[in-house]
């Protein structure tokens, strides 16, 4: 489970008790005998559904397997610029787009306007989401950055990436929230979420608004960009991370 609010994990009160004490009954719900889960949530889903707590272990983000190895052999930043031919003089931008066009342009116009005074120090990298349209991607956000950037200041990727080493060597990421904002703090980076107001969403970011950063507007991203030097951190993050992930210090 990635969100307390997807509702295929949702059940009524003691519903899966009752199946559970009944399943032997052809009329009962088809149940597991045991269960594994990710993470904490999945877990408080299943119990608090009445499905029998000691046959549900909780064995970590085995999909999230490669944060574990990766922050084993956490590489160095300006070593991995180097590696990928990024220059060390610009301040690098990592933006992650969501599946819909005009959610990622506001993000973008939120974002360009909150730097607009300093914009000729940053270089934009704007990755598409894997099940985006990317050549109507590409087309839309170049016919908007063209009269904002220079063309020279941004590159936009639909090719697949090692995303883990994007978010390390840049200095700031910006996501439309998902599991990639765990994952990022999970790798020891504070990202910026961008959660329109007007749009209804299962995202798991929502339940922890008071632990990450957060924008929705021209505004509240300058605000953001604004409070970055003090970053949070800590016990909070942890457990979005243990609530989702479980411990990724054990291989899952």
């Amino acid at each position: 489970a990635l969100s307390k609010n997807f509702l295929n994990y949702v059940f009524m009160e003691d519903e899966l008790g009752r199946h559970w004490e009944k399943r032997t009954k052809s009329s009962s719900m088809p149940l597991p005998d045991h269960i594994f889960t990710s993470g904490q949530v999945g877990f408080d889903f299943m119990r608090n559904a009445g499905y029998p707590s000691k046959n549900i272990d909780i064995v970590g983000g085995v999909r999230f397997f490669d944060i574990y190895t990766y922050n084993r052999n956490m590489p160095n930043k300006i070593q991995l610029r180097n590696k990928y031919g990024i220059s060390l003089n610009k301040k690098l931008i990592f933006v992650q787009t969501s599946l819909f066009l005009n959610e990622t342009v506001n993000m973008l116009d939120a974002l360009i306007y909150s730097i607009r005074k300093k914009i000729k120090e940053y270089f934009f990298i704007i990755k598409c989401h894997p099940a985006s349209n990317s050549k109507e991607f590409i087309w839309r956000l170049n016919k908007y950055l063209i009269s904002k950037l220079d063309k020279k200041s941004y590159d936009i990727i639909t090719r697949r990436i090692n995303t883990y080493d994007y978010i390390l060597f840049s200095d700031l990421t910006i996501f439309s929230g998902g599991s990639m904002v765990i994952e990022a703090m999970a790798l020891g980076i504070q990202p910026i979420v961008f959660l329109p107001r007007n749009n209804f969403s299962h995202n798991p970011i929502t339940e922890y608004l008071d632990t990450v950063q957060y924008a929705y507007d021209r505004n509240s991203m300058q605000n953001v960009i604004n409070s970055l030097i003090s970053q949070r951190k800590t016990s909070n993050q942890e457990m979005i991370i243990n609530d989702m992930f479980y411990d990724l210090n054990v291989n899952p």
